[in-house]
């Protein structure tokens, strides 16, 4: 068994020797007696790095020696376009494999280069999206047979364009195909993609099933996409400032406290679930259930702000099909503000305290109803 460095060295004095039989090709009085001829044939291939070799190549050795795998040069590549390179053949039909680690060369021959068609099989993740072509996200390579699974998550990707991924796979790019969890890619003949569609949505979402992923994603920057029912289980719940989206999907945010939005040093009381719905504050189709609110303080306040949803909204904004329901406590006491129940509802009932341009804020179905209730 030859060691590295030899190895090295042998590859140095056949590669001395190969550069020098090129050089002298068509010369005559060169002395390679008692030397073998080793022939490569490229099968189509080439052999590249400063000088590309294609066609064939000689290298002479001593009779007996190891022969130098010429595709494993170091600083060298051996290829063929869209063909892979599966070793050296001492015959013409690739049948009979030459062992570099235990065949030695007698006599002068041949050794050629076995391509096989690099066939790829590969699944191609797309995004969807109706009247655009599809756009392609990301593909891997898979074996005949092997099942989809987006393990590198191209799905996500989608965000590069402003969308965010609604977790659903399809067979065909209009959505109407679920993807089958039961398909194996048929491998075959030829490269093959298997293409998988992606649904979306535009802009960039937080998907929001409980009390603490809502808490979360109304902090982020991201939209608020509710996919159920959320039961805040009593928590409090307010907002000073909200100026994203929210889509409640027809789904419900319910069970929750409205504590005393009171920044001081103002005595002003306020109560209402948001503070300021910002310009690009977007609120649509949900259900505020079940909202309690205990009008009561310990200093002396000299005003009473309420209203349903929010203190104030800024031009911009829009508010479709939302709707206030629950309950308020008046422990004020006659000594604090002169008001009473129906006054309050009164109050509650609208959206906003402040008032705000009806031609720039978009109001569509917004209604608020609290009932006072005993503590």
């Amino acid at each position: 068994m030859k060691t590295k460095k030899q190895m090295a060295l042998a590859v140095i004095l056949v590669l001395l020797l190969s550069l020098t039989l090129l050089g002298a090709c068509g010369q005559r009085g060169r002395d390679l007696s008692g030397k073998v001829i080793v022939t490569f044939q490229f099968n189509g291939g080439t052999l590249a790095a400063s000088t590309n070799f294609t066609g064939s190549i000689k290298h002479a050795y001593d009779p007996g020696s190891y022969v130098i795998d010429v595709s494993s040069y170091q600083n060298y590549s051996f290829y063929r376009s869209n063909y892979v390179f599966e070793g050296w053949f001492k015959d013409e039909g690739c049948t009979d494999e030459w062992d570099f680690q235990k065949d030695r060369v007698t006599h002068d021959l041949t050794l050629y280069a076995k391509w096989v068609p690099d066939i790829r099989y590969t699944y191609g993740v797309y995004m969807a999206v109706e009247g655009q072509e599809p756009v392609l996200l990301g593909s891997y390579r898979v074996e005949q047979g092997d099942k989809f699974d987006d393990r590198s998550n191209y799905c996500d990707k989608v965000r590069d364009y402003q969308r965010t991924f609604l977790g659903g796979y399809y067979s065909d790019e209009t959505l109407n195909q679920p993807w089958d969890d039961n398909f194996v890619h048929p491998g075959g003949e030829q490269s093959t993609e298997v293409k998988v569609y992606v649904d979306s949505t535009e802009g960039l979402w937080r998907f929001v099933t409980n009390y603490d992923e809502l808490r979360s994603a109304m902090s982020s920057t991201d939209g608020v996409w509710l996919m159920n029912d959320i039961d805040c289980g009593g928590n409090e719940l307010y907002y000073s400032s909200f100026n994203k989206a929210l889509e409640g999907n027809n789904f419900k945010i319910k069970n929750f406290t409205v504590p005393i939005a009171n920044p001081l040093p103002t005595y002003t009381l306020r109560y209402s679930i948001f503070g300021t719905l910002g310009a690009k504050a977007s609120i649509r189709n949900v259900t505020f259930e079940n909202v309690r609110f205990v009008l009561e303080d310990s200093r002396e306040s000299d005003e009473l702000r309420i209203a349903g949803l929010a203190q104030s909204v800024q031009n911009g904004a829009a508010i479709q099909n939302v709707h206030v329901y629950g309950t308020f406590v008046n422990n004020l006491g006659k000594s604090k503000i002169e008001t009473d129940n129906q006054s309050i509802r009164e109050q509650f009932a609208r959206l906003s305290f402040d008032d705000y341009d009806e031609s720039k804020v978009t109001v569509q179905d917004f209604s608020a109803e609290i009932t006072p209730v005993q503590d």
